[in-house]
């Protein structure tokens, strides 16, 4: 880039080597004006990919979904325009594309293409992982799409270990993982199990008590004692609330420290 900016100084100036080295100062002020002027052509098309980017990832985050032809032609962008991006920024916009992709493809039983993605979507979160273990919903995803291209395995699980390693109690990831973990609680380990006790805990206590009620009587319900018992550790008034949810639904079940004749709506 640098080298095509210098050649294209010396052919609007007329310069040569030689000359261009005794007009230096010239030089110098002539290279920076065409940089100038070059500059924004090159970057503003990154800055416009990465803002799509952003917003296309924000809005796969809250679960929308898109065209694979729309993803398709964003990843196409990233490819020709992301080496401007920081390294890090670039590896995570792609794996959100094709892990999109992927699952896009499993919606509509795309047979002939759904396996490539599965596997190009997959080495895309591995890449990010490694630099970044923190990524606890990367880990997630991870988990998810090795069970959804090969069958469900219980070796996979330690994906799921590492996204309960990174945030074991953030609920934005909470709100995703923990339908998902009560499904296969049985099959977890007893450090697996009690943190994800702690999770749903954690969901009544943050006033998530629509889906948390939701995660109880449904997956959760074969372990509907050990969770009503891990409640008894938060306050008060979510638990109050989260027994009135149950009632109002018709569910008949005791939340601890919570008695009949004293609920305040009877």
């Amino acid at each position: 880039m640098v080298d095509t900016i210098i050649r294209s100084t010396m052919l609007v100036t007329g310069m040569s080597n030689s000359s261009l080295s005794r007009n230096a100062p010239r030089a110098f002020f002539i290279l920076l004006a065409v940089v100038g002027v070059a500059w924004p052509v090159v970057v503003f098309p990154c800055f416009k990919v990465s803002g799509s980017g952003r917003d296309v990832i924000s809005r796969i985050l809250d679960d929308q979904h898109f065209k694979s032809e729309v993803l398709a032609d964003l990843l196409t962008r990233f490819d020709s325009t992301g080496w401007l991006l920081p390294q890090s920024e670039l590896w995570r916009a792609t794996a959100f594309l094709k892990l999109s992709m992927a699952e896009e493809a499993a919606r509509s039983n795309a047979s002939d293409d759904v396996d490539a993605k599965m596997e190009s979507a997959q080495s895309a979160l591995v890449k990010v992982l490694s630099s970044n273990p923190s990524e606890a919903f990367l880990w997630l995803k991870l988990y998810s799409l090795k069970n959804l291209s090969e069958g469900f395995d219980s070796s996979n699980n330690r994906y799921l270990q590492e996204s309960y390693s990174a945030a074991p109690l953030d609920a934005w990831v909470a709100l995703k993982r923990n339908r998902l973990a009560l499904s296969i609680f049985s099959g977890l380990g007893d450090d697996m199990q009690a943190k994800v006790v702690a999770e749903f805990a954690a969901l009544v206590d943050s006033g998530f008590i629509d889906i948390a009620m939701q995660n109880l009587v449904g997956p959760g319900w074969p372990q509907k004692d050990t969770l009503l018992k891990g409640l008894a550790q938060i306050d008060l008034i979510p638990r109050e609330a989260f027994a009135k949810r149950l009632v109002s639904r018709g569910v008949n079940i005791q939340v601890p420290g919570i008695k009949t004749d004293e609920r305040p709506w009877q």
